[in-house]
């Protein structure tokens, strides 16, 4: 089995990045934006769907999946940014 630096199994992480992508597009179609909107407003979009935000409990939904979701591709969109 092959491994990434992280130690995960490449199939557990194919199926977290399958997950990450699924929520992201959920999120902005939930939003009826596109992608690059929610890219350029990706830190308004945390927090409306984190802890205390207005739409916290579909945020929530799936074990967190959405928001963990939000937050990874917020780091994603930092990165580019540097």
């Amino acid at each position: 089995m092959i491994k990434i630096i992280v130690n995960i199994p490449l199939p557990e992480i194919v199926l977290l990045f399958f997950d990450y992508v699924t929520g992201v597009k959920n999120i902005f179609k939930r939003e009826e934006i596109s992608i690059d909107q929610l890219a350029d407003n990706i830190g308004v979009c945390v927090k409306k769907y984190d802890i205390f935000g207005s739409d916290a409990e579909f945020g929530k939904r799936s074990h967190n999946a959405f928001i963990s979701a939000l937050k990874r591709f917020e780091e994603f969109v930092l990165k580019l940014s540097h």
